[in-house]
Parts: structure tokens; sequence; C-alpha cells
């Protein structure tokens, strides 16, 4: 029973440093070396399983295979596998932590059977006046620290160490959330118990050290310290917050090439080389079939991770309270991921120094070798370790205010985000835009477009996501240039799935008012949610009486999330024919007379700029309002199923009489005719 465990996981590591291979794994459970009765043991190496193979870098199918293989085959149908930190029953405590023994001049690590953490080492050093946290990046472990944390053994002889290590594999599907509580959890540990060591004192500065998406967790264990939890609204922010001891101490954040607003590959980052580029678009697709990759994909540029950090991060220096809080981000010139315009929220902390580091791209930044440009590396992230804040802005203040100045514009307290749908090219966003800025020059208008929307890609649930993914991404920079203004939004089409979506997965995003056209919302919406929460004030929603794409083509899929246990395809709607059923919304909801974009005529203009500036409510012009929308398209709506029928039956008949005819006056196979009428069919379909 001991051996397999660790065969199952596959888990890698010295001693120490990693989990141990072997039985190494299940002796965890019995340090003593008792393993009591059969039923105890059973039960414990059953729960450890569970927790190990939701952190194991393998498909789904494989994990369910592993674990039919050693006897346990109700595990691998365990749904908790399916995605990261949804503890299981057998997930549930049936006993005391276990301790996994560290080397003698370290604390034991205590870690949980769903822990995403492999081990948390404290080395204890001199008088021990100063914590040194030190987390590595995306597939990195400990060792590939070891260069940082010989700088600081060096400059810092009388900080304690803390190198924490965590699953950080190519394709690990570790959260990291779990990650940063873990982590913050340890960290408000080792500060409270510091004063219980023979001295009596307590730790005088805290600094944390984080390289890549390590940094964006060594931010998110300092929001996590100051009381903003991971699903904390930007209301939440404004109100009391329950900060930990330890943020009380001068904290000095030292980021390593900080991935701080995401990685990106469209476009493709200015000192990236193809064969980089090229080994991670072909990692995105291993990630997609596969499923894995969840821990790299959490720091994609506007994911949900990296955008709810930035909100939160700068609605919280926007409280200008007073905590002891330093912020050095050390970047490469030639970083390959991560760009210098990508600081915004950063700009936000008082105490925040950009310095920019010569001939490093994004790995180099850790190495400190004996090279005329690892010896300067070395130096300038000791001099991070060690100046006071003057010094460092007098050395690197010019280049910091290049930077922030090109990054700077105009603060507005109010703006509104005006979006496009699918199949359009935005010319009403521009003629709205202009009325805006004619009838109310104060508000600020963000008219930023994403790619060209084809049907077939709307009707593709991670197209949709990649488009969410973009605006959380213009939302996030909106907030960190004026992080205590108000944000309103106009969408059309698909741009009203953007936001509603992004209402969904972040729980940072809030907007003042919100006025929807050609929606393809579910019906069933949660306003009143929504406005409970305080992240929607007021929401108007324009409904035109012929709008049979609405009426038809998303009516479908709501039908099917509504009678289906296939909820995650209802995720769109007809609410811009049938309207919301939510009452909230109800309130200001108008039927307008055309198509899809019936209510983005100029005529309609004055009303939908008066309720988000001003928030007045004026019903359509008359030459437009009508009292209900059309019965034939009604009718239509109602009978979507056969349209949708009928399409598939031409589609499929049609190409079917086409390649037998062709294949026949050829006399060649069927085949590839087939083919390449499936290739043209999807074609077409992404470029209607």
């Amino acid at each position: 029973m001991r051996w397999w465990l660790a065969a199952a996981t596959g888990t890698r590591g010295a001693e120490g440093a990693h989990l141990p291979k072997g039985g190494t794994l299940v002796r965890a459970c019995y340090p003593q070396g008792g393993v009591g009765d059969d039923q105890r043991r059973e039960a414990d190496c059953h729960a450890l399983l569970v927790a190990h193979l939701q952190e194991l870098e393998v498909p789904r199918w494989w994990k369910r295979r592993i674990a039919r293989k050693k006897g346990f085959p109700e595990v691998g149908q365990n749904r908790s596998l399916r995605r990261l930190g949804a503890p299981s029953p057998a997930e549930a405590d049936t006993g005391p932590p276990k301790t996994l023994a560290t080397h003698s001049h370290t604390k034991p690590l205590q870690m949980s059977r769903t822990s995403p953490i492999l081990s948390m080492p404290l080395v204890k050093r001199g008088q021990s006046s100063c914590l040194a946290v030190i987390v590595h990046g995306w597939s990195g472990n400990a060792e590939r620290m070891q260069h940082i944390r010989r700088s600081v053994e060096e400059k810092l002889p009388d900080a304690d160490i803390f190198l924490p290590e965590y699953h950080a594999g190519i394709f690990s599907n570790t959260d990291p959330l779990r990650v940063a509580r873990a982590l913050e959890d340890e960290l408000r540990h080792l500060a409270n118990t510091r004063s219980q060591r023979a001295d009596g004192r307590r730790y005088e500065q805290i600094i944390l050290i984080g390289f890549s998406i390590g940094a964006l967790i060594v931010r998110q264990m300092y929001l996590f310290g100051r009381g903003v939890g991971e699903r904390a609204t930007s209301h939440d922010i404004r109100a009391a917050l329950d900060p930990a001891d330890w943020v009380k101490i001068p904290v000095r954040l030292v980021l390593l090439a900080g991935m701080n607003r995401g990685w990106e590959l469209e476009p493709r980052p200015e000192h990236m080389t193809t064969a980089v580029y090229l080994k991670f678009r072909l990692g995105m697709l291993l990630s997609a079939a596969t499923r894995t990759g969840k821990l790299i994909g959490s720091a994609r540029r506007g994911a949900p991770f990296v955008a709810d950090q930035r909100v939160r991060w700068a609605r919280l220096q926007a409280r200008g309270d007073s905590f002891p809080l330093e912020v050095y981000q050390l970047l490469g010139e030639i970083d390959d991921l991560v760009s210098q315009e990508d600081q915004t929220d950063l700009f936000m902390t008082p105490d925040f120094i950009f310095i920019p580091v010569v001939e490093t791209n994004h790995r180099q930044i850790l190495l400190h070798d004996d090279s005329p440009f690892g010896r300067r590396r070395k130096e300038v992230f000791e001099e991070v370790l060690t100046l006071p804040k003057e010094e460092l802005l007098e050395r690197y203040g010019d280049e910091h205010e290049r930077i922030k100045a090109r990054e700077s514009r105009p603060s507005e307290k109010h703006a509104v985000f005006v979006l496009h749908g699918i199949r359009d090219s935005g010319r009403w966003v521009h003629l709205l835009a202009d009325s805006f800025r004619r009838s109310f020059p104060g508000l600020a208008v963000r008219t930023a477009k994403y790619a060209y929307f084809p049907m077939g890609a709307f009707l593709v649930l991670g197209s949709r996501q990649r488009n969410v993914r973009w605006f959380m991404d213009q939302y996030t920079e909106e907030v960190a240039r004026c992080p205590d203004g108000q944000i309103s939004f106009v969408g059309h089409s698909n741009g009203t799935y953007i936001l509603a979506r992004a209402l969904d997965r972040y729980r940072s995003v809030d907007v003042h008012r919100v006025v929807f056209a050609g929606s393809v919302v579910p019906r069933r919406y949660p306003w009143g949610q929504r406005v409970q929460e305080g992240r929607v004030s007021a929401i108007q929603n324009y409904i035109a009486d012929r709008d049979w794409v609405v009426a038809i083509f998303p009516r479908l899929f709501e039908l099917i999330g509504e009678i289906t246990p296939f909820k995650r395809i209802g995720d769109i709607g007809s609410a811009g024919f049938h309207g919301f059923m939510d009452p909230i919304a109800n309130e200001r909801q108008y039927v307008v007379r055309g198509e899809h974009s019936g209510a983005l005529v100029p005529e309609n203009h004055d009303p939908i700029m008066r309720f988000i500036a001003t928030g007045d409510v004026i019903p359509p012009a008359a030459g437009i309002a009508v009292k209900d929308v059309d019965p034939r398209v009604d009718l239509l709506s109602r009978l979507c199923w056969v349209v949708w029928s009928f399409l598939a039956v031409l589609a499929i008949g049609g190409g079917y009489l086409l390649t037998t005819t062709v294949a026949a006056a050829t006399g060649t196979s069927i085949a590839p005719w087939a083919i390449a009428y499936v290739l043209l069919l999807w074609l077409f379909l992404q470029t209607v």
C-alpha cells in the first residue's frame, strides 16, 4: 500500500525541497511508522490520492486510469478532479494535518491534503530581525532562485529566509490564489510567532521577492494581508478592512520581471524570438487539448487572477491608508514576456520605483553570474534589498518618471465604454462617441475595439471568452489610471455578453450605469443580485421589434441551458428580443422599431447619453418607439429549434449532394471532397 501513491502522483523533488518520492508520501500520514487499522489506512490513502491527483499535470482521463489501476476507481469519478480547488467529501478533515520533515534547521512543513505547496522551509539566520520571502515563477522551483537566495544571505545576514515551493510545472493546474492564501497564512504565522523566541523580538522588516508569476503571488499575499479576500468587490475594499499584523511592519515588495498586467502573444512581444513564440503557441494548443496548464493560463492578460488583482490593488491604494509599503519592479530592457508599459496599476502605489536592468531578458533577471551584465544584475538587486527609498529614487528616478509620464493621462471622474458586437465594424460606436463628446465634454469616452468577430466564432464558447479577457484588460487599465472614478457601459450584441460575463467571472468589476441594445444575454440574468452587491447602479435595455438575429440564434442556446444539464451552453440568450425577467431591468426596458441595431440610430442617441451621464430616464422618440415585438419574428423565436434544424439539414444534405456529385464526375473518393466542404463551410462561418 505504501509504494504506489508516489508512483501514482509522480511527484518529483529532493528531500527537504519537494515532496519526496517513494513511500514517503504515504508515510507522511503515519510519521511514527504505525498505520492503524486497515479501514483508517485505506481512508487516508484515498483522501491523499484525491488531493495529489488534483495537482498532477496530466489530463483527467489519465488520472482516472491511475486511480482505477491502484484500486480506487471511485476517485477517478470524483468531480473535484475536474477543477482545482473544489474539495470533495473524500477530502474532508479525516484527521490532523500531516507533517513532512525537512532538514534540521528549517521549520517542519504542515501540509493539508489539498495544499498546492510542496515545501515551506524557514532558515533562521543571525538575529532574525528581517524576514525575506522568495517565491519562484512558472516552470521553476526553489533551486532556480539560488542566486537570489545567495544575494539575500550576503547582504542581509540577520534575515530569516522563507523559500517555499509549489507545483509550477509547465502544465501545472495549480491555482495561484490557493498558493498565495497558503503562503500568506504561513507568513502570518511566522510573523506572529517571532516574538515567542528566546529574545522576544519581532521582525523589523518583511521583504517579499517574487519572480514572474511569483510576483503576482506576492502581490496577492499582500492583498490578503491587508484584508482583501479573493471574493472582495470594489464596494468591500472601500469599506473597513481587517489587516493582518505583518502588514503594519515595513514591507518591501521586490518584483523580478513581474507579470503585473499578465502575458499575451497577440501582438507578439517585441523581444520574443520566433522559437520562443512557437513554443508558447504549441504549449497553448497542448494545454487546451489536455485541459492542463491552468497555472500559466491564470497569468494571461485579462484572466480573473490578474484582472481582479490589478483592480483591487488600484482601489486599495486609492484609499490612502498609511501602511509602510515600498514596491520595486526590476525589469530587463529586453524582457521577452513583460513590457515596460505594463506597470500602470503599480504607479498608483505612492512608494513605487521602476528599475530597468540592461541586457536582461525574462529569465536572466535571476542570473547573477560572473559576466559584466550578471554582476550588474546582482548589484541592482542588492541595492534594492538594502538602500533606502530616497537613494534608490535618486539613482533610478529619471527612468521611473519617463515610464510614468508615458503611461499617464488626465484623470476623469466618469468614463464610459462603448462596445460593438459581432459582424460589426463599429461605425455606430464613433457616431455615438462624437455625440457624447459634443453633449457631455466632461465625460471620458472609451471606444477601444476588438477584432472583427464573425458569427461562427461567436457560437464557440472559447472565442467569446477571449473578448471578455480583452475587455477586462481595458477595464483594469482604466481603473488603474483613475481608481476612484466611475465607469459606465454602452454595449450592443456581443458587447452586452462581454460585460455580463465579466460581472459573472470577475468579482472586482463594478459599473455605474449600463445601456444594452440587441442584447445576447440570457433573460434570467440576475441584475437584482448585481445591484444588491453594489456592482451595478442601474440598467437600461433596448429591444428591437424585428431583431431576428437575437430571436433565433442565441435563443436556441438559451433553451438548451434552461432544459438540459448543459448550463454553460446557455450563457447567451435572447434578452435583446424577449427582454430581461428581473424586475430591476424591467423598470427601464423599451421596444424600438428596427432590426438588430435598431436602438443605435442617431434619433436615439440623446436618451442613451442622458441616462449614462446624468441618470435621467427618457423614453425613445415617438418615431422609433413601438409597443411590442413583431409577432412573426416572435413565432420564429419560439420555433428557433425548427429553424436551426432546417439550417443543419440544408448544410449536411447540400454538402452530401455536392460532394457525391463532384466525386462521381471526377471518379474519385468522396472523402477528400467532404473534408474540403467542411473546411469551406467553417471558413464561411468565420467570415460572415
